[in-house]
């Protein structure tokens, strides 16, 4: 459960994470700003955006240090329930290398520390985007959303440049945009924050999310819209943020990943204390609603997690909702986890 503070050292290494050329997007500037306020020069510096184009691609140098994890390779079990599209390939393991940079592909433009205003919040929030090898605005690309931890931040999934590349060369993934943005939705500092501090900042984030930031995102960036082209993959109390994300907006994401989920999706006893966004139960009225594919994972030696997982999982099942879940030998509540599941789960979206 207490997701990744582990886990942040091993992904936020995966690359620097730095910027070393080009422009930005500029944050939407709030309504109403005040003559000679703050926001009147956010408002000022949206309009300037208005006039330039609307991306810039960066230069990207940074080295890539792939995650020191061991091989998770070894599945342990596999469930699936459902048949049919990526459902019928219950193969989790993962390649050598999968996680490596290499000289024979060309990688997508990395931007950290963009920045969009949350209506949510009241407050200019931060995001990384990764734009597809060979960008390009006459085309539009379909959208993954990727979901960090507790006490985590948008640097927590930078292997997804490289893991989501080597699939993209291998013609294992279309080419997508993928954003990665900071679930603390609360006008509060972080520093100092604890584990309730987090959760009710994380409650609000479905919201900016959905209202915030994917509007941003299909206005400043050539994305292609609608469920068939709308990812969202968390790891942890992300993991949990993807399920309620999901289930709350049902029909907007057609592909969800949770990986070692933690409690809070479901209201489950203890949790419901505690707990300001949960659901009932899993489950969609409407069959056109249900999302094409539905992944879960954790390994054996996940120390918080396995109950929640299984509760999720039980519930998708005993409603009708396909999905599938495996897990992984020797692994625990960190990146031996995550990675793999961000592979398994990259390869098998966006084809419906």
């Amino acid at each position: 459960m207490l997701a990744a503070v582990s886990c942040a050292a091993l992904l936020s290494g995966c690359a620097s994470g730095t910027r070393t050329g080009g422009k930005t997007a500029a944050s939407s500037p709030e309504a109403g700003a005040k003559p000679g306020s703050s926001d009147t020069q956010t408002a000022q510096a949206g309009q300037n955006a208005a006039a330039a184009p609307k991306v810039v691609m960066p230069a990207f140098t940074a080295d890539f240090e792939p995650p020191a994890h061991g091989d998770p390779s070894q599945i342990a079990q596999t469930i699936v329930y459902g048949s049919g599209g990526a459902y019928d390939d219950t193969d989790f393991s993962v390649p050598d290398g999968y996680a490596s940079e290499r000289d024979d592909v060309t990688y997508g433009g990395y931007i950290t520390s963009l920045t969009y205003y949350s209506q949510t919040a009241g407050m200019e929030k931060t995001f990384n985007i990764v734009l597809p090898a060979g960008y390009d605005e006459s085309q539009s690309y379909p959208v993954l959303y990727l979901l960090h931890g507790y006490a985590g931040d948008p640097n927590e999934w930078n292997a997804a440049r490289v893991v989501c590349g080597n699939l993209q060369a291998a013609g294992q993934m279309p080419p997508c945009i993928i954003v990665q943005p900071d679930l603390w939705t609360n006008q509060e500092s972080k520093d100092g924050a604890g584990f309730v501090d987090w959760i009710n900042a994380f409650a609000a984030f479905p919201q900016d999310l959905t209202e915030d930031l994917m509007p941003y995102i299909e206005a400043h960036y050539s994305a292609a819209t609608g469920k068939e082209n709308t990812a969202v993959l968390g790891l942890s109390m992300g993991g949990e943020q993807a399920l309620v994300t999901a289930f709350e907006n049902p029909g907007m994401f057609g592909y969800v990943g949770a990986l070692a989920p933690m409690i809070g999706a479901l209201d489950t006893g203890g949790a419901a204390s505690f707990m300001t966004s949960a659901l009932k139960e899993l489950n969609m009225e409407d069959t056109d609603d249900i999302p094409y594919y539905i992944m879960q994972n954790y390994g054996t030696e996940e120390p918080w997690d396995k109950e929640a997982t299984d509760e999720y999982r039980k519930s998708m099942t005993e409603n009708g909702i396909p999905n599938a879940f495996y897990i992984i030998e020797g692994t625990g509540h960190d990146g031996n986890t995550w990675v793999p599941g961000l592979y398994n789960f990259a390869g098998r979206i966006f084809r419906n």
